[in-house]
Formats: C-alpha cells, sequence, structure tokens
C-alpha cells in the first residue's frame, strides 16, 4: 500500500576493508499503518541497515510522505 519515488543508489568500497557501502535514499508515501510496518520490515530484516535520515511530512494525497536515508553493506568478490 505504500508509493515510492526519488528512488536512489550510491555504491562504493570501503577503504582497507573487503566491503561495499550501499547508500539509499528514498521516498515512500501512504497512511501511517502502512508506514509503520514498512519501517518495522526494515528494524527485523537479515539484512543490515543503518538509518541516517527520517523525516515525515504530509502528503498532497492526504496520506503522511516519508524520506528517508539508510547504508548497509555487502561484501565485496
Amino acid at each position: 500500500g505504500l508509493r515510492t519515488s526519488g528512488v536512489s543508489f550510491d555504491q562504493r568500497p570501503v577503504k582497507d576493508r573487503d566491503v561495499v557501502e550501499v547508500q539509499v535514499a528514498a521516498t515512500v508515501e501512504g497512511d501511517y499503518p502502512s508506514l509503520i510496518r514498512f519501517i518495522n520490515g526494515l528494524e527485523r530484516s537479515d539484512s543490515f541497515y543503518l538509518m541516517d535520515k527520517l523525516a515525515l511530512a504530509s502528503s498532497t494525497s492526504g496520506g503522511i510522505k516519508l524520506t528517508l536515508e539508510l547504508r548497509t553493506y555487502f561484501r565485496s568478490s
């Protein structure tokens, strides 16, 4: 029940480590319960995420707009 827009990814190796950092920025819109389930899914994910920014605003469609920036890491091959 969520709509996404403005999703971007930036990938870069971490110096002197065998990992790649992936930064994700996205805007997600929907109703409050859907946004809470989305955030809960990130928190309970088997993948590791660091939330750098989280902002809420009202959307023009009457719902809530969530803007977030997060990071995750993957082993480089």
